[in-house]
């Protein structure tokens, strides 16, 4: 039986996981930008960032995160090519693609390549949290009888 005070055996929340998180951007800006937003939600670790994607497959192999925010259009290395060669290299990984660009195209492309998500940079802060709890969170499964458990 589950000590509902034990960590141990706690189902995750948002507030108990912890997401080491590499961002993958060209633009100082945006980096600080994504960097502070992370801050903000208690379940995120930035470990890391790059400014391109040659970078990022660096750092992805030296750091190991659990997820990587990922632009799409960057010198040296764009964010669909290394997301590409991300999921292919390290599957452990989630690669969640962040941009200016939102269509249905370039999420669609995304996808492709072996994104798990695509978030548009204008809404982050309502679509990230959402995106990340499906990537991170479990379901509750219903017990035997169809049920779905109370927390």
């Amino acid at each position: 039986m589950k000590d509902r005070n034990d960590p141990s055996t706690a189902t995750p929340t948002p507030l108990t996981v912890h997401i080491r998180t590499l961002v993958v951007d060209d633009s100082p800006v945006a980096l600080a930008t994504l960097a502070d937003f992370l801050e903000t939600q208690a379940a995120f670790q930035v470990v890391g960032m790059a400014s391109n994607g040659r970078e990022a497959l660096a750092q992805v192999a030296a750091l190991h995160p659990t997820l990587v925010l990922m632009d799409l259009q960057m010198p040296v290395m764009g964010g669909l090519q290394a997301t590409r060669i991300i999921a292919e290299r390290f599957p452990e990984v989630r690669v969640v693609v962040v941009s200016t660009h939102d269509s249905l195209a370039w999420q669609a492309a995304s996808t492709a390549h072996g994104a798990c998500g695509f978030v548009a940079k204008t809404r982050l802060g309502t679509d990230f949290p959402r995106l990340v709890s499906q990537l991170f969170i479990p379901a509750p499964t219903p017990s035997a009888d169809g049920a779905t458990p109370r927390p």
